[in-house]
């Protein structure tokens, strides 16, 4: 062996140097040197030092550059300071003894620009990277992840076969950026312990997800993710986060103030909410046309927004909840699943009364228990504005309610409350013989009521249908009058009144009392039949500005007829 001394800068280094080792590469190993991929040795081989210009295998502190189109076996578990994979070039390598794909761990900053790599990638902690073209990850071994725990820009479409995770020291940025699997053989999970954000543009997730750390959207970016995942992180950076797959809250989630979390997007895909996790925080939960929330909503701050989706169901949440003060808004449709108790929680400190609010426009569609209470107090209101929709296919219980949109109850649907206020409401039914029960006060009456086949008849606390056949499936609006409320003997005519205008008839409630013995009573050309005490009750349709006759040729009888309503064309 020889020794060479060699003077650097006023330093003397002694570098012992065999004639088989290269050069370049006993300087790389210290100062760092960039080696390019030159195929001169056997063409395939990290290791062999010929491939590499200058002379060399690249080491921990040196730069790598592949470029053009090449395969390169790494050979073994290797580290390398810099990597730069242009986009016709493949990484790989396996251990064939034992099925295993080796891993190339980058320490300081990766470029991978469109390449293909199948064997096992890691962005160490502390390290950069950026990922573009469209990239695959294709190792020959699918257990086997692209791991990063530095910070990694993704602006292309990543491929993926196996598994990415992001460590907890990691950050993957997306940037207009998608990640999706290239095929059903495997399943390729992005676990996510670190950070994920969306910086800009759309950026797409097609493939299932672990959530356990941070996801952030700013608002210049839509995050969509269209594969099941499970969540126990935390959602921020006021951007929104759409989730068209099924995510399950393995434990409790946060979002944060502004971020939105968009279940569904208005058309056919579906975007599901489930678990035993909770939701918590001050952002915003929309749920679109196709999104189906069944898990509960445990922060007063938290904003929601149902604009066609559902609530709910027996197996997954019998009892979907919204706690604190504020209110649960109606954006165009919430379905409420039969089974389903949804309940808005006071907050015991400020004692404000929650609130359910149907807007002008919107529906609130109740298959299952709604209390806009607490669960324990009794202090809680729906209110449903003109313009808005409330359908009840079963019962529903509320503590107060302020009705004075379109209430639609079918033969199945009813309301019950303490106090109601129905003044100016149009209500739409199909046959329950209770319609709206007040334990307390039934106040205002309704604008219109369409019921074919039944009348309305009111009391202080409830409204009920009566059997009617002869009811039209026409608006009766409330406009009652006392036409005649006197004893009659022989003949009485009466006018049904002034006919505002579009009516096609009138309805008339009739109550006769005290009818002497033998007494028979025609109205209108309808005969009443009388109870042994001399009463009868009944109603009649009579036809715009007719005159309504009342015959009583023997005898006498107290006649009472009042106009309920007319009924419009």
């Amino acid at each position: 062996m020889h020794t060479k001394v060699v003077t650097v800068v006023g330093v003397l280094l002694a570098l012992a140097i065999s004639p088989a080792m290269p050069v370049s590469t006993a300087i790389g190993a210290q100062a760092g040197v960039t080696y390019t991929w030159a195929g001169a040795g056997d063409a395939s081989s990290w290791a062999s030092p010929g491939n590499w210009l200058p002379t060399g295998v690249p080491g921990p502190t040196d730069e790598a550059i592949i470029d053009g189109s090449v395969e390169v076996d790494i050979g073994g578990d290797i580290e390398v300071g810099g990597l730069h994979l242009g986009p016709e070039t493949s990484l790989y390598g396996t251990d064939h003894a034992t099925r295993t794909a080796y891993t190339l761990t980058v320490l300081d900053e990766l470029s991978w620009n469109g390449a293909e790599v199948r064997t096992g990638l890691t962005v160490a902690s502390g390290a950069v990277g950026s990922i573009d073209g469209d990239p695959l990850y294709f190792p020959d071994e699918e257990s086997v992840p692209l791991s990063i725990d530095g910070s990694v820009e993704l602006t292309g479409a990543l491929k993926l076969r196996a598994h990415v995770d992001v460590g907890t020291s990691g950050h993957l940025d997306l940037n207009a950026a998608h990640v999706y699997r290239v095929c059903d053989c495997f399943d390729p999970l992005l676990t996510i312990d670190g950070r994920l954000s969306a910086s800009e543009g759309t950026s797409q997730i097609v493939t299932d997800g672990a959530w356990n750390g941070e996801v952030s959207v700013t608002p210049e970016a839509n995050l969509i993710v269209r594969q099941s995942s499970t969540a126990t992180g935390t959602f921020s950076g006021r951007g929104t986060f759409t989730l068209l797959g099924t995510m399950s809250l393995a434990d409790d989630i946060n979002i944060t103030d502004g971020t939105r979390l968009r279940l569904g997007d208005g058309g056919l895909n579906s975007g599901i909410m489930v678990g035993a996790g909770d939701v918590h925080g001050t952002g915003v939960i929309e749920l679109a046309e196709g999104g189906w929330l069944a898990t509960s909503v445990l922060d007063p701050a938290i904003t929601f927004l149902s604009n066609g989706g559902l609530i709910g169901d027996t197996d997954h949440a019998p009892n979907v909840g919204f706690q604190g003060v504020g209110q649960l808004t109606i954006g165009t449709t919430a379905k409420v699943f039969a089974g389903t108790r949804l309940c808005i929680h006071d907050d015991t400190s400020e004692r404000q009364r929650p609130t359910i609010r149907v807007p002008s426009g919107s529906t609130f569609d109740v298959r299952g228990r709604v209390n806009p209470h607490s669960c324990r107090a009794d202090d809680g209101l729906l209110v449903g504005v003109p313009g808005s929709l409330l359908t009840f296919t079963r019962l529903a219980l509320v503590d107060a309610a302020q009705l004075h949109g379109t209430v639609d109850l079918n033969e199945t649907g009813m309301l019950k409350a303490k106090r109601i206020d129905i003044d100016g409401a149009e209500v739409e039914a199909s046959g329950r013989r209770t319609l709206i029960q007040a334990a307390r006060e039934l106040t205002g009456r309704p604008s219109c009521i369409r019921a074919p086949g039944f009348v309305p008849v009111y009391s202080a606390t409830a409204l009920n249908l009566r059997r009617f056949p002869e009811a039209p499936a026409s608006c009766l609006t409330n406009n009652p009058k006392v036409l005649l409320d006197r004893t009659v003997s022989g003949r009485q005519s009466v006018r049904l009144g002034r006919d505002p205008g579009n009516v096609m008839s009138g309805l008339v409630r009739v109550k006769i009392t005290r009818a002497s013995e033998r007494a028979t009573i025609t109205i209108g050309g309808t005969r009443f039949e009388l109870s042994e005490s001399g009463k009868a009750r009944g109603f009649l349709i009579v036809p715009a500005n007719a005159r309504l006759e009342v015959r009583v040729p023997a005898g006498r009888a107290h006649v009472r007829l009042t106009r309920s309503g007319w009924y419009l064309r």
